[in-house]
């Protein structure tokens, strides 16, 4: 698994809607990208499938494994850019 910034990005995202994450609920991908990126987590155990939301997209939401993984990145994510000084500046 390569932990890209882009796939650091959707899983901190998808962790924030608790009943699953359409492609509407994200911008980080375009429509094709995410269906990609989605069915990459998914193989690799991260996210499933938690049924459709409206207009029949698929809502996507984070396994245990996922969440735990989500979890710590959000965490070193808010030491990384200092989030709890609010000055938006990387550590280091």
């Amino acid at each position: 698994m390569q932990l890209t910034q882009k796939v650091i990005d959707i899983l901190i995202k998808i962790r924030e809607y608790p009943s699953g994450m359409t492609k509407k609920e994200q911008n980080t991908f375009d429509d094709v990208r995410f269906y990609i990126m989605t069915n990459y987590l998914q193989g690799i155990g991260l996210a499933y499938c938690n049924g459709v939301g409206e207009h029949n997209l698929k809502k996507w939401k984070l396994t245990t494994k996922g969440e735990r993984i989500a979890d710590h990145l959000k965490q070193i994510m808010d030491i990384y850019y200092d989030r709890e000084g609010k000055d938006g500046k990387k550590k280091g």
